[in-house]
Parts: C-alpha cells; structure tokens; sequence
C-alpha cells in the first residue's frame, strides 16, 4: 500500500512538472508547430495530473493496474506529441522550443514509468495474495 502511494506522488510531481516546463523555459514565439505540441502536451498534463490524484483514493488493484495502464498511456502520449510523425517540433535545431522539448521528453518518461510502477505493484500484490493461499 505504501509503495503504491510513492508511485502516485511520482506521477503527482512528473504531472506537474509537464504543466510547468513550458511555461517556464523558453518557447517559441508566435503560431509556430512547437506551440501546438506544448499545447496538446498540456492537456495530457491535466489528464495526467487527475488520474495522479485519483491514485491516492483507490483501494482495490483492478483500479490500480487500470489507473498504472492510464499513467503509461499519457506518458508515451506526451513523448509522441513531440515526435515529427505526430505534430512535432520547429524545422530549425537553433529554435527555442528544442531546448525545452527534452525536459518534456524526461517528465513523460518519469510518468510512464510510475504508471508501470503502480502496475507492476498491484501484480506484485495479486501474486503474493494467491501464493499464500489467499489469506
């Protein structure tokens, strides 16, 4: 149980950080493709950051795998919106937005990892309960 609660407050903090990373390092002025990823990027932040509060209240480890699966789905999703393929970053290497994208990219990583974390805590669990017989 306690272990599960580290894991949320990783996600806590890794939700917080993806929040507060574009809005304090340098971006990229104007309409360009960066502020649009940073954009969508903040939406997966606040997703990102109820499902970590929603973390601290669950009690059985159905919802913990489910809330683990959804930390780890929002991650890779912050990680893919700066990938080319999906929207992407400025064309020049020189530009602003480069700079802060890996923060980005690290903060999506920590928030995919406590989602596997929280999911690999309540197979831990599950495991333990029917090795001992149930009880």
């Amino acid at each position: 149980m306690r272990n599960t609660k580290w894991a949320g407050g990783l996600a806590l903090l890794a939700s917080l950080a993806l929040i507060a990373i574009p809005n304090s390092l340098p971006r990229c002025a104007g309409n360009m493709r960066c502020n649009l990823a940073f954009n969508a990027d903040l939406i997966l932040a606040l997703l990102a950051l109820v499902v970590a509060i929603y973390s601290f209240y669950l009690t059985n480890n159905e919802s913990r795998r489910l809330v683990g699966v959804l930390q780890a789905l929002l991650g890779v999703g912050v990680i893919a919106v700066l990938q080319p393929g999906v929207i992407g970053l400025c064309a020049s290497p020189h530009m602003h937005c480069h700079h802060t994208a890996p923060w980005l990219i690290g903060a999506g990583v920590v928030l995919s990892a406590s989602g596997l974390w929280q999911i690999w805590l309540a197979r831990s669990v599950v495991s333990d309960h029917i090795t001992n017989g149930g009880g």
